[in-house]
């Protein structure tokens, strides 16, 4: 649906039981701003080339984790409101210092049977290994998601959701994983092998 846009954005991340987070970086994309000490934030100049507000993930809180299985940092933008609100539950024991990342690069199918493949060989593979490693785990993905073939990003992004990997996934664009009809020129159809 489309929302309105609004050239500032602002809000409060705090904790489940109300108090402030200091020091937790938002952004819209093109700039970086930190909360105060209420927990307050706000970004001016805000484009409509924006496409979310999120904030970075403190070190003391549970990671949450949205209704399609991914991290939950981030706002879609523009909405019916200026203002976006992040809540994390606090860890019971206090920041976390000790845990594993577990790095997965370069996926990049370009059909869904290299997708049926990762989900039925290396999905259950990760998912066991971190839980017999005995401290949290978070994954990156380290670009090239999928190998330009736009119609691949939302398979390969169900078989990395937190049901299917047990851990919370992150993921960072590569080259082949923006949809190049919007970047190039001349556009290119959906169905062209690069």
């Amino acid at each position: 649906y489309l929302g309105l846009y609004y050239e500032k954005g602002y809000g409060y991340v705090k904790y489940t039981d109300g108090n402030p987070i200091k020091g937790v970086a938002v952004s819209d994309g093109f700039q970086v701003t930190t909360t105060n000490s209420k927990g307050y934030y706000e970004l001016d100049g805000v484009t409509p080339q924006t496409w979310y507000i999120y904030c970075s993930i403190p070190s003391d809180v549970v990671i949450p984790i949205n209704e399609l299985g991914r991290p939950d940092f981030y706002q879609k933008y523009p909405a019916n409101s200026p203002r976006y609100d992040f809540t994390f539950e606090k860890l019971p024991g206090g920041p976390e210092e000790d845990f594993y990342i577990i790095a997965i690069a370069d996926p990049q199918p370009k059909e869904q049977s290299i997708i049926d493949r990762f989900s039925a060989q290396s999905a259950p593979e990760i998912k066991s290994y971190t839980r017999e490693l005995g401290l949290p785990c978070y994954g990156v993905i380290l670009g090239d998601v999928v190998n330009s073939r736009p119609l691949m990003m939302e398979p390969m992004r169900t078989a990395l959701e937190y049901d299917k990997l047990g851990i919370p996934t992150f993921t960072v664009m590569g080259n082949h994983d923006h949809d190049r009809r919007y970047f190039d020129n001349p556009p290119y159809d959906e169905n062209v092998e690069f």
